[in-house]
């Protein structure tokens, strides 16, 4: 066995990699939007022809001309459709990872690393694709098995498992930017792409990060909120009351609910998610080394206004009993809507859901007025 170092094994990937990564990304003269644009508006006129009665053969209405860069209505549609091709043969819902990121093509990693950043929890949490379907409905046992010693010519210890089922809502999360016409048909290459997709990543994952953390839950209708981890009915809740918080004071009641969750649970808990200023306080402050008794993430979506509105709240977890549903993430480039000012819209959305009531035991949060707006 021919013995290589780390480089040269690296090396070696990359070449037996694929390094065409589709028709758009960097050195690429193409903008995966414009081709969006281009073929959605030749669909609408193919549509309106037929709506109005008069004979028409085919899908896209060509209106004639190629462009001296993205050529032809065709080749257009022909990239479109290699693209997809290429997000169909690999993982391409779990925008949230790495490697969903690539089966996104390159505009869905434009759009998955920022919002990876923003959703610094929500990113962490086992993903698995959402089914096609409103609602998420799914086994779980309410009570156990039992087990114990055995005496010889006896039973042994007999609890049948206790079934019941959680069901959880399909939100659906959304949002538009309108642009210039101008700067998507004279921008060279791929600078809209980065510039549109990066924004909204940016938007989508910061929202997400706060629905999975404190979403109201609501189900009205045709209404579908995430029901977030701190307002799940049965965690374990620690209430910290002073009026004159500090770190060291702070870091007991953490022990505390750590451990209330941890017995609740039957296990350890592995994940306490803070609010970017609690954890500086703490660090700033205690100024020594000390160890947390868990993994400790930051977020952003930790919600600063719970309370009498200046309290935040600390989430504590056992990671793994909690999944995150995700459909694809979907782009749309209309024309139409701003046509009047020479505007485009550009529309991203994705499905998702939360499977946190499953198991509420291992979940836990510390609040109270000793988690107020923190004093440096």
């Amino acid at each position: 066995v021919d013995v290589r170092s780390s480089a040269a094994l690296d090396a070696i990937r990359r070449h037996a990699r694929p390094r065409d990564a589709g028709p758009y990304g960097p050195g690429k003269p193409y903008s995966f939007f414009r081709d969006l644009a281009v073929v959605g508006e030749a669909l609408s006129a193919a549509d309106a022809l037929k709506n109005a009665g008069q004979r028409f053969e085919g899908k896209l209405r060509d209106r004639g001309g190629a462009h001296p860069i993205h050529g032809t209505l065709d080749e257009a549609s022909n990239r479109l459709a290699e693209a997809e091709k290429r997000a169909v043969s690999a993982v391409g819902w779990d925008f949230l990872s790495d490697e969903g990121s690539l089966g996104q093509g390159y505009v869905g990693g434009l759009f998955s690393v920022p919002a990876r950043t923003k959703a610094t929890l929500a990113s962490r949490l086992p993903t698995e694709e959402l089914p096609k379907d409103i609602t998420v409905r799914i086994p779980r046992f309410t009570s156990g098995a039992t087990v114990g010693y055995q005496t010889e010519n006896q039973a042994g210890s007999n609890t049948d498992p206790v079934s019941g089922a959680y069901k959880t809502g399909v939100a659906t999360i959304t949002g538009y930017v309108d642009g210039a016409l101008q700067d998507l048909e004279q921008s060279p290459g791929d600078i809209v792409d980065k510039a549109i997709a990066q924004d909204l990543g940016n938007a989508w994952g910061a929202m997400l990060e706060q629905e999975v953390l404190n979403g109201d839950g609501v189900q009205a209708g045709n209404v579908a909120h995430l029901l977030g981890l701190l307002n799940i009915a049965g965690i374990t809740t620690t209430t910290y009351t002073d009026g004159t918080p500090t770190p060291a004071e702070f870091l007991a009641y953490v022990g505390a609910c750590y451990a209330s969750t941890a017995t609740a649970y039957g296990g350890p808990i592995d994940t306490i998610v803070l609010a970017p200023r609690r954890r500086s306080w703490v660090d700033t402050k205690i100024g020594i080394p000390f160890r947390w008794p868990a993994q400790v993430l930051e977020s952003a979506g930790v919600p600063t206004n719970l309370g009498a509105g200046t309290e935040d709240a600390a989430l504590f977890l056992a990671l793994d009993e909690t999944t995150l549903l995700t459909s694809d993430v979907r782009f749309d480039v209309l024309t139409e809507v701003l046509s009047g000012t020479l505007s485009v819209r550009f529309r991203a959305y994705a499905y998702v859901a939360l499977l946190g009531g499953r198991q509420p035991a291992s979940i836990g949060k510390l609040v109270g007025t000793g988690c107020a707006a923190p004093v440096f």
